[in-house]
């Protein structure tokens, strides 16, 4: 799925610049609803971020909206007034995400060490796997824990941002983005819409 989002954006780009006369991607389908990234039910979450266990985990995740790769790598210098800074990876560049407060009230829970923000008992970083792992056995359920940042976008959405600003948070393209939000609450954006289209008549 990631590498034919990429070949559309590069033939879109080749076909605008008239370096290509077909798109390459066009009689290729996807099933999108075989993805296992499902996001998390509300009760869940809400579960996991009352377990003194699972907190920091899933509250980076959650109100990050980022990988668990790099969460995994989040490291509490990378906090400077109020503000997370994640070093760019992969797809993206940097990113300057101001900490939720309920994500600061974890945060301020936690001891500071020397190394990343979520670490094993002696210290050191928590690989993905290992961390993934934790919390699949946790939930007892069939979930990923890639699928919070499913839930993050959605929130976004919700919030009333748009979709330059749910990307400066999560670092996602505006395609990737919409295909994430697929399963948003339309109700509650569409009285959200009219309420901003209202309030600027």
């Amino acid at each position: 799925r990631m590498l034919l989002n990429d070949v559309r954006v590069m033939g879109k780009f080749g076909s605008v610049n008239q370096l290509l006369t077909n798109d390459p991607a066009k009689d290729i389908e996807v099933d999108h609803e075989a993805s296992p990234h499902e996001p998390w039910p509300e009760e869940l979450i809400k579960r996991a971020l009352a377990d003194p266990a699972m907190r920091l985990p899933v509250g980076l995740l959650y109100y990050t909206g980022n990988r668990i790769e790099a969460v995994c790598r989040m490291r509490w210098t990378d906090i400077e007034d109020g503000v997370l800074h994640v070093p760019p990876h992969k797809r993206t560049g940097d990113l300057y995400i101001p900490i939720h407060k309920e994500l600061a009230k974890i945060l301020a829970e936690q001891p500071r060490t020397l190394t990343t923000i979520i670490c094993n008992p002696d210290g050191s970083p928590v690989t993905p796997g290992a961390l993934r792992q934790r919390i699949q056995k946790w939930a007892g359920v069939k979930i990923v824990p890639h699928g919070l940042r499913k839930n993050a976008v959605e929130v976004l959405f919700e919030a009333k941002c748009t979709a330059a600003m749910v990307s400066a948070i999560t670092g996602q393209s505006l395609l990737m983005l919409e295909h994430y939000a697929r399963k948003r609450d339309n109700r509650k954006l569409a009285k959200a819409a009219m309420g901003l289209w209202e309030n600027n008549s």
